[in-house]
Protein backbone atom coordinates (compact mmCIF):
# COMPACT_ATOMS: atom_id res chain seq x y z
CA UNK A 1 0.00 0.00 0.00
CA UNK A 2 1.04 3.56 -0.10
CA UNK A 3 1.76 6.31 2.24
CA UNK A 4 -1.89 7.54 1.88
CA UNK A 5 -3.42 4.45 2.36
CA UNK A 6 -1.67 3.72 5.33
CA UNK A 7 -2.19 7.20 6.33
CA UNK A 8 -5.91 6.56 6.06
CA UNK A 9 -5.92 3.22 7.69
CA UNK A 10 -4.32 4.86 10.68
CA UNK A 11 -7.18 8.22 10.80
CA UNK A 12 -9.96 5.96 10.38
CA UNK A 13 -8.49 3.45 13.53
CA UNK A 14 -8.06 7.26 15.44
CA UNK A 15 -11.30 7.97 14.35
CA UNK A 16 -12.92 4.69 15.68
CA UNK A 17 -11.38 5.02 19.16
CA UNK A 18 -12.47 8.68 19.86
CA UNK A 19 -15.85 8.01 18.87
CA UNK A 20 -16.28 5.16 21.24
CA UNK A 21 -15.40 7.47 24.05
CA UNK A 22 -17.95 9.68 23.09
CA UNK A 23 -21.04 7.53 22.44
CA UNK A 24 -19.48 6.31 26.06
CA UNK A 25 -19.63 9.49 27.54
CA UNK A 26 -23.07 10.62 26.45
CA UNK A 27 -24.68 7.29 27.38
CA UNK A 28 -23.47 7.78 31.06
CA UNK A 29 -23.93 12.30 30.88
CA UNK A 30 -28.09 10.63 30.27
CA UNK A 31 -27.95 8.08 32.60
CA UNK A 32 -26.60 10.61 35.18
CA UNK A 33 -28.90 13.77 34.69
CA UNK A 34 -32.22 11.02 34.79
CA UNK A 35 -31.24 9.37 38.04
CA UNK A 36 -30.10 12.95 39.50
CA UNK A 37 -33.76 14.04 38.54
CA UNK A 38 -35.47 10.67 39.66
CA UNK A 39 -33.63 10.88 42.75
CA UNK A 40 -33.62 14.11 43.62
CA UNK A 41 -37.80 14.86 42.86
CA UNK A 42 -39.07 11.45 44.67
CA UNK A 43 -36.65 10.31 47.36
CA UNK A 44 -34.88 13.73 48.27
CA UNK A 45 -31.42 12.64 47.60
CA UNK A 46 -28.43 15.83 47.67
CA UNK A 47 -27.62 16.77 44.28
CA UNK A 48 -23.72 15.68 44.66
CA UNK A 49 -21.53 16.15 41.07
CA UNK A 50 -20.63 12.78 39.21
CA UNK A 51 -18.20 13.33 37.15
CA UNK A 52 -17.93 12.04 33.36
CA UNK A 53 -15.26 9.16 33.10
CA UNK A 54 -15.61 8.36 29.60
CA UNK A 55 -14.83 12.34 29.10
CA UNK A 56 -11.83 11.91 31.31
CA UNK A 57 -10.49 9.54 29.32
CA UNK A 58 -10.89 10.78 26.31
CA UNK A 59 -8.88 13.69 27.77
CA UNK A 60 -6.13 11.14 28.68
CA UNK A 61 -6.11 10.02 25.16
CA UNK A 62 -5.57 13.49 23.82
CA UNK A 63 -2.41 14.37 26.58
CA UNK A 64 -1.25 11.35 25.65
CA UNK A 65 -1.35 11.14 21.96
CA UNK A 66 0.25 14.73 21.89
CA UNK A 67 2.76 13.16 23.51
CA UNK A 68 3.59 10.63 21.20
CA UNK A 69 3.07 13.37 18.38
CA UNK A 70 5.80 15.88 19.04
CA UNK A 71 7.88 12.75 20.10
CA UNK A 72 7.78 12.45 16.13
CA UNK A 73 5.56 9.15 16.47
CA UNK A 74 1.75 8.22 16.69
CA UNK A 75 0.69 6.70 19.78
CA UNK A 76 -2.25 4.86 16.78
CA UNK A 77 0.32 2.91 14.77
CA UNK A 78 3.83 1.44 14.71
CA UNK A 79 6.64 3.35 13.72
CA UNK A 80 7.87 0.74 11.52
CA UNK A 81 5.51 0.05 8.54
CA UNK A 82 7.79 -1.74 5.83
CA UNK A 83 8.07 -5.24 5.39
CA UNK A 84 11.67 -6.54 4.70
CA UNK A 85 10.88 -5.46 1.04
CA UNK A 86 10.14 -2.06 1.55
CA UNK A 87 6.67 -2.33 1.00
CA UNK A 88 4.35 -0.13 3.25
CA UNK A 89 1.59 -1.51 5.74
CA UNK A 90 -0.34 -0.49 8.50
CA UNK A 91 0.40 -2.00 12.14
CA UNK A 92 -1.21 -0.23 15.57
CA UNK A 93 1.44 0.53 18.28
CA UNK A 94 2.20 -1.85 20.60
CA UNK A 95 2.53 0.37 23.37
CA UNK A 96 -0.18 2.96 22.59
CA UNK A 97 -3.15 0.39 22.36
CA UNK A 98 -1.07 -0.81 26.15
CA UNK A 99 -1.79 1.96 27.55
CA UNK A 100 -5.34 2.06 25.55
CA UNK A 101 -5.60 -1.59 27.28
CA UNK A 102 -5.05 0.31 31.06
CA UNK A 103 -7.41 3.08 30.68
CA UNK A 104 -10.12 1.10 28.89
CA UNK A 105 -10.40 -1.61 31.49
CA UNK A 106 -10.54 1.17 34.58
CA UNK A 107 -13.29 2.49 31.91
CA UNK A 108 -15.51 -0.61 32.09
CA UNK A 109 -15.13 -0.61 35.71
CA UNK A 110 -16.45 2.62 36.34
CA UNK A 111 -19.47 2.57 33.67
CA UNK A 112 -19.90 -0.71 35.34
CA UNK A 113 -20.82 1.13 39.05
CA UNK A 114 -22.25 3.93 37.66
CA UNK A 115 -24.69 1.69 35.84
CA UNK A 116 -25.28 -0.48 38.97
CA UNK A 117 -25.87 3.31 40.88
CA UNK A 118 -28.22 4.06 38.31
CA UNK A 119 -30.17 1.15 38.42
CA UNK A 120 -30.93 0.84 42.25
CA UNK A 121 -32.54 4.62 41.62
CA UNK A 122 -34.13 3.53 38.72
CA UNK A 123 -35.25 0.41 39.97
CA UNK A 124 -36.68 1.95 43.20
CA UNK A 125 -38.80 4.01 41.31
CA UNK A 126 -40.16 1.40 39.17
CA UNK A 127 -41.65 -0.26 42.49
CA UNK A 128 -43.30 3.08 43.26
CA UNK A 129 -44.81 3.37 39.91
CA UNK A 130 -46.03 -0.12 39.79
CA UNK A 131 -47.81 0.36 42.92
CA UNK A 132 -49.20 3.58 42.11
CA UNK A 133 -50.29 2.28 38.96
CA UNK A 134 -52.20 -0.29 40.80
CA UNK A 135 -54.02 1.71 42.94
CA UNK A 136 -55.26 3.81 39.76
CA UNK A 137 -56.54 0.64 38.76
CA UNK A 138 -58.25 0.15 41.57
CA UNK A 139 -59.59 3.12 41.37
CA UNK A 140 -60.87 2.74 37.74
CA UNK A 141 -62.64 0.09 38.76
CA UNK A 142 -64.55 1.79 41.57
CA UNK A 143 -65.30 5.29 39.65
CA UNK A 144 -66.59 5.86 36.19
CA UNK A 145 -64.15 6.21 33.66
CA UNK A 146 -65.16 9.61 33.15
CA UNK A 147 -64.63 11.28 36.12
CA UNK A 148 -61.02 10.12 36.56
CA UNK A 149 -58.13 11.64 34.78
CA UNK A 150 -55.46 9.18 32.50
CA UNK A 151 -53.20 6.48 34.49
CA UNK A 152 -50.29 9.47 33.67
CA UNK A 153 -51.79 12.59 35.60
CA UNK A 154 -53.13 10.45 38.38
CA UNK A 155 -50.17 8.73 39.00
CA UNK A 156 -48.34 12.55 39.42
CA UNK A 157 -50.93 13.27 41.29
CA UNK A 158 -50.19 10.35 43.81
CA UNK A 159 -46.99 11.46 43.45
CA UNK A 160 -47.37 15.45 44.60
CA UNK A 161 -46.17 16.15 47.67
CA UNK A 162 -45.16 13.04 48.71
CA UNK A 163 -41.49 12.07 50.08
CA UNK A 164 -40.02 8.46 49.33
CA UNK A 165 -37.65 6.31 51.19
CA UNK A 166 -34.79 3.88 49.66
CA UNK A 167 -34.45 0.95 51.68
CA UNK A 168 -31.36 0.54 54.10
CA UNK A 169 -30.06 -1.89 51.75
CA UNK A 170 -30.55 0.29 48.73
CA UNK A 171 -28.57 3.41 50.52
CA UNK A 172 -25.75 1.19 51.01
CA UNK A 173 -25.24 -0.08 47.84
CA UNK A 174 -25.97 3.34 46.44
CA UNK A 175 -22.59 4.60 48.53
CA UNK A 176 -20.94 1.46 47.67
CA UNK A 177 -20.93 1.79 43.78
CA UNK A 178 -20.63 5.28 43.83
CA UNK A 179 -17.59 5.21 46.01
CA UNK A 180 -15.99 2.19 42.98
CA UNK A 181 -16.74 4.64 40.49
CA UNK A 182 -14.99 7.60 42.18
CA UNK A 183 -12.64 5.15 43.05
CA UNK A 184 -11.73 4.58 39.09
CA UNK A 185 -12.18 7.70 38.33
CA UNK A 186 -9.35 8.80 40.38
CA UNK A 187 -7.28 5.67 39.60
CA UNK A 188 -7.42 7.82 35.49
CA UNK A 189 -7.14 10.90 36.67
CA UNK A 190 -3.27 9.59 38.45
CA UNK A 191 -2.71 7.13 35.47
CA UNK A 192 1.14 8.13 35.40
CA UNK A 193 2.98 6.89 32.13
CA UNK A 194 6.25 6.59 34.08
CA UNK A 195 4.45 4.24 36.71
CA UNK A 196 2.13 2.04 34.54
CA UNK A 197 3.99 1.55 31.72
CA UNK A 198 5.72 -1.79 32.54
CA UNK A 199 2.66 -3.32 34.11
CA UNK A 200 0.39 -2.27 30.91
CA UNK A 201 3.25 -3.40 28.53
CA UNK A 202 3.61 -7.05 30.53
CA UNK A 203 -0.12 -7.37 30.65
CA UNK A 204 -0.71 -6.88 26.71
CA UNK A 205 2.23 -9.49 26.01
CA UNK A 206 0.91 -12.07 28.63
CA UNK A 207 -2.68 -11.69 27.30
CA UNK A 208 -1.74 -12.10 23.44
CA UNK A 209 1.16 -14.82 24.80
CA UNK A 210 3.78 -13.64 22.47
CA UNK A 211 6.86 -16.39 23.06
CA UNK A 212 10.29 -15.33 23.46
CA UNK A 213 11.48 -14.90 19.55
CA UNK A 214 8.43 -12.90 18.69
CA UNK A 215 9.07 -10.49 22.21
CA UNK A 216 12.76 -10.07 21.01
CA UNK A 217 12.10 -8.28 18.04
CA UNK A 218 9.15 -6.57 19.30
CA UNK A 219 11.35 -5.09 21.72
CA UNK A 220 13.73 -3.87 18.86
CA UNK A 221 11.71 -3.05 16.86
CA UNK A 222 8.49 -1.32 18.94
CA UNK A 223 8.43 -1.02 22.66
CA UNK A 224 12.33 0.18 22.84
CA UNK A 225 12.29 2.75 20.13
CA UNK A 226 9.15 3.83 21.15
CA UNK A 227 9.45 4.33 25.55
CA UNK A 228 13.01 6.30 23.93
CA UNK A 229 11.58 8.71 21.86
CA UNK A 230 8.46 9.49 24.79
CA UNK A 231 10.88 10.24 27.35
CA UNK A 232 10.64 6.49 29.28
CA UNK A 233 14.21 5.06 28.40
CA UNK A 234 14.45 5.04 32.35
CA UNK A 235 11.66 2.27 32.33
CA UNK A 236 13.53 -0.31 30.19
CA UNK A 237 15.78 -2.01 32.51
CA UNK A 238 12.62 -2.64 34.84
CA UNK A 239 10.55 -3.90 31.59
CA UNK A 240 13.58 -5.93 30.57
CA UNK A 241 13.81 -7.47 34.30
CA UNK A 242 10.12 -7.96 33.83
CA UNK A 243 11.15 -9.85 29.99
CA UNK A 244 13.57 -12.37 31.31
CA UNK A 245 11.12 -13.42 34.32
CA UNK A 246 8.33 -14.06 31.61
CA UNK A 247 10.32 -15.96 29.15
CA UNK A 248 11.89 -18.13 31.94
CA UNK A 249 8.09 -18.86 33.00
CA UNK A 250 7.30 -19.26 29.17
CA UNK A 251 10.34 -22.24 29.19
CA UNK A 252 9.33 -23.62 32.30
CA UNK A 253 6.01 -24.36 31.29
CA UNK A 254 6.95 -26.10 28.20
CA UNK A 255 9.69 -27.96 30.24
CA UNK A 256 6.57 -29.01 32.33
CA UNK A 257 3.90 -30.02 29.55
CA UNK A 258 6.99 -31.98 27.54
CA UNK A 259 7.39 -34.19 31.04
CA UNK A 260 3.50 -34.65 31.71
CA UNK A 261 3.85 -35.82 27.86
CA UNK A 262 6.55 -38.16 28.61
CA UNK A 263 4.88 -39.38 31.92
CA UNK A 264 1.73 -39.96 29.81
Amino acid sequence: MDKQERNRLEQKYKDSVYEQYYLKSKLISARIINTKELGAKYFKMPDETIPNVAILVNNKLVEFSNLFKKAGISMFSATENADSEGELYYRRSFVGDAIMMDLEDSLSQAIKEIMDYCDIISNAFLKILVSSVKTVSIIRKIEPVGKILNIKDKVNELFKDKEFFLTEEEEEMLDIKLANYRENYDKIINYELKDNIVYDIMIKIEEYGYGSEDIDILLENDIIPDLEKIGLSECIPELKIEIEEYKKDLQNKKEKDFSDDEAR
